[in-house]
């Protein structure tokens, strides 16, 4: 009986993740499939998957604040003052 209630609480995780996945907004759709081919979704935890939603999260903001740093250096080169030369 304790075997069989372990194994009803891995098909519950199993179905957990799965549906997790799908409820996911579609701009995590590129991780979804990721994962999805990457793993066995049989032996990942729940707990697996929301930690590697949370390092790729990370990964991609820490990526976005170093293009937006890019872009103002950029810009703060364009604003250089032209003078005239009227002498």
């Amino acid at each position: 009986m304790y075997k069989k209630a372990l194994d009803e609480g891995v098909f519950f995780s199993k179905n957990y993740v799965r549906k997790f996945l799908r409820a996911l907004h579609p701009k995590w759709r590129a991780k979804v499939t990721a994962i999805e081919e990457s793993k066995d979704l049989t032996s990942l935890s729940l707990d697996e998957l929301i930690g590697n939603l949370k390092v790729h999260e990370m990964i991609i903001k820490k990526a976005s604040k170093i293009v937006k740093a890019k872009g103002e250096i950029k810009s703060l080169a364009l604003k250089a003052n032209k003078e005239s030369s009227d002498e």
